[in-house]
């Protein structure tokens, strides 16, 4: 339902012929939205204003458009980055840039049961506010509202009402004792004036929806380049492309930029896992034979980067660099298996296959990584990057050594230098907190795949189970599954020429 509030009253009323001739200039300024979820009512609500004070007789509405630019950047760029809280000074500043006798603004909240709607008159000659009062709309009560606040300009313009405080926080001593004195008899002309707005007055909560905004197409876009008048992207320092985004957004212009702002600045803690098919898996395999005097008359040996599946996680810190681009560094691990075979021959006899064991290796890494998320500003956006890693594979004796008796030797590990292509996704559950999963596809480029080693035979030959290695292979994919924590991030500011504001007397 509607309650008007009562203002504390410091002076008297302005009679009407105390006014100028001719129609009253009223600047409609932009409203504030509370919340994120008001903000579509916000920006309707000063069109609709605008719309019914025109049509008013006494009143001539003057937009936003019509103020001088600030600087380098217009009025209604000032209005819409103007801090939370401090709408009533941002309007009464450019009120009198317009030569206004009057302004209207206010702020919005969005509720479960409807919009809370905060209207303050300003009179901007006297630098004071001439009424405030508060409405509860209901979803479809934006137009009757707008003209209910249509006809209560129209009585503190008459002198019907008109009330004082001075928004520039002056000291008065007896502003308390005087607001208690007359509190009654402000109410009761604030409920005559609340008479007089027909069905608003009456409106009780109907539990629906709040309004919301029209999508703004491409069609709306050119319908807007057509005009002679200024675009209204330019007025807001955005492309066009980013405009039709952010008039669908239902967010604040504030809001917005903060949300392109995306990752610049921010620190990003990631942490995931995953599982995958690459070269996980190290493998030793040596082939030694001796003669009946148990001496060994040939060896051969390698060890060599198989494949395998096996899980993987790590750790990654990054800093963001543009709103779409950030560098990582991490570490973690691979999950792989150390299988070692190793067969020995007896020159003359029949040689007997043994089998191999195999063993818990894992691979630990580390690396760095860049990547690139367009669409900042939506809460799901896709993420495509690039990275490198290098992998460290265990030593054969960090296994099993082969033997003093057998002739073969132990190789270090199987380290691998690799690149990786990075698709994927992220979905934002709040302004701390991504999830993401990424397909990371690998590419072995360098580092020691493969190692071998060769004896001196004192038998050529004498090896008959022998089998060459191959080749390692160098292509792994996988997917990773993780979270990621945002912090700090500085978005560039949208910059206004306030600083000759900031002292208003």
């Amino acid at each position: 339902m509607l309650s008007l509030l009562p203002l504390l009253l410091a002076g008297p009323a302005h009679a009407q012929d105390d006014l100028p001739e001719g129609p009253s200039r009223v600047f409609v300024s932009e409203f504030q939205a509370a919340n994120k979820e008001a903000a579509s009512l916000a920006a309707l609500l000063s069109g609709y204003l605008q719309s019914v004070l025109s049509e008013t007789q006494g009143l001539q509405a003057i937009p936003v458009s019509a103020a001088p630019d600030f600087g380098e950047h217009s009025a209604l760029v000032y209005l819409l980055s103007c801090p939370p809280g401090e709408f009533l000074g941002c309007a009464y500043v450019v009120g009198d840039r317009v030569d206004a006798r009057y302004a209207v603004a206010g702020t919005v909240e969005a509720r479960t049961s409807g919009s809370l709607v905060h209207i303050t008159i300003i009179d901007v000659w006297d630098s004071r506010e001439a009424l405030s009062f508060d409405a509860e709309l209901g979803l479809g009560d934006d137009e009757a509202f707008a003209e209910g606040v249509a006809e209560i300009l129209v009585a503190v313009i008459e002198g019907r009402e008109g009330r004082h405080e001075d928004i520039r926080e002056f000291e008065d001593p007896d502003a308390a004792d005087q607001a208690q004195r007359d509190a009654e008899l402000a109410g009761q002309q604030l409920a005559a004036l609340a008479a007089e707005i027909g069905d608003v007055t009456t409106l009780t909560s109907r539990g629906g929806a709040g309004i919301q905004r029209p999508g703004y197409t491409l069609e709306d876009l050119t319908k807007d380049s057509n005009t002679d008048a200024a675009k209204p992207w330019e007025l807001v320092g955005m492309t066009p492309g980013e405009y039709i985004k952010y008039k669908n957004s239902g967010l604040t212009v504030t809001s917005w930029r903060d949300l392109s702002a995306g990752r610049r600045m921010q620190v990003f803690v990631r942490a995931g896992g995953g599982y995958g098919q690459g070269p996980w898996d190290e493998t030793y395999r040596g082939w030694y034979t001796i003669d009946k005097t148990f001496v060994v008359q040939e060896a051969r040996a390698w060890q060599i980067r198989t494949s395998s599946g096996g899980g993987h996680g790590g750790v990654w810190v990054g800093f963001g660099l543009h709103p779409m681009v950030e560098v990582d560094v991490g570490a973690g691990v691979q999950t792989g298996q150390f299988h070692m075979h190793i067969q020995k021959e007896v020159i003359g006899d029949e040689p007997i296959v043994r089998d191999g064991t195999d063993h818990v290796a894992p691979n630990w890494w580390f690396g760095a990584r860049g990547l690139l998320a367009p669409m900042p500003a939506s809460k799901a956006r896709p993420v495509i990057g690039a990275g490198f890693q290098y992998m460290l594979g265990e030593s054969t004796e960090a296994n099993l050594r082969p033997g003093a008796g057998t002739g073969l030797p132990g190789f270090d590990g199987n380290h691998l230098a690799i690149v990786q292509a990075l698709p994927g996704g992220e979905v934002s559950l709040s302004e701390l907190l991504d999830v993401y999963l990424m397909v990371p596809v690998s590419f072995v480029i360098g580092g020691s795949p493969q190692r071998s080693w060769e004896g001196e035979a004192l038998t050529p030959g004498s090896l008959v189970t022998y089998e060459d290695p191959g080749t390692s292979p160098s292509l792994g994919a996988s997917f990773e599954l993780g979270f990621t924590l945002r912090f700090g991030g500085s978005p560039k500011p949208v910059e206004t020429q306030r600083d000759e504001f900031e002292d208003l007397p």
